[in-house]
């Protein structure tokens, strides 16, 4: 069992949820946020999440059909400890991530940085990311310093849209008129 704590709240990456029970024998299904989602199992240890209870969770089986992903995770054996897990958010520590290649980012390194156009308009926060196939989509959530209360959906394009992404500086610039 981990100890509530910001400081190691802040350290962790949300990438998925248990969204139910699956049989007798302690399986849970589960909601990945990963890309492909069966990416989940391979971060190790879940720290488990409801409110402020936490707690470590290893995998010990695995069954993954497409999109659908079900685990057994040590010390859940019955169905109602499987059931007793439904709700819970799974987090990962951010240091299990591999690095990648200048100009390519995690989706959760985004998150909450700051949304400026070319002329230095404030124009709110990254909130989320929409996959549309042909390219993601920032979407812009208004704050109490940006320009207007409008939420934008602005094309994740880089160099021709999003033309500088500086993580230091919590920053996003775009080519993005404040009215289009």
């Amino acid at each position: 069992m981990i100890e509530p704590g910001a400081s190691q709240k802040t350290d962790l990456v949300q990438v998925g949820t248990v969204t139910g029970a699956l049989g007798i024998k302690g399986w849970i299904k589960i909601f990945s946020y990963t890309d492909p989602a069966a990416g989940i199992v391979e971060y190790q240890p879940w720290v488990m999440t409801r409110g402020e209870s936490q707690q470590l969770a290893e995998i010990e089986q695995v069954n993954c059909q497409g999109k659908k992903i079900q685990v057994r995770l040590t010390g859940c054996d019955t169905r109602n400890q499987a059931e007793a897990l439904a709700g819970m958010d799974i987090w990962v520590d951010r240091q299990a991530f591999s690095a990648l290649d200048k100009g390519e980012y995690y989706w959760f390194e985004l998150k909450g940085l700051v949304v400026v156009n070319d002329l230095d308009e404030r124009l709110g926060i990254m909130d989320s990311m929409l996959e549309t196939g042909a390219n993601d989509v920032l979407v812009v959530a208004p704050d109490d310093t940006s320009i207007d209360q409008q939420t934008r959906l602005i094309p994740f394009v880089q160099s021709e849209v999003v033309t500088k992404i500086d993580l230091k500086a919590g920053m996003i610039r775009v080519n993005w008129p404040r009215d289009y």
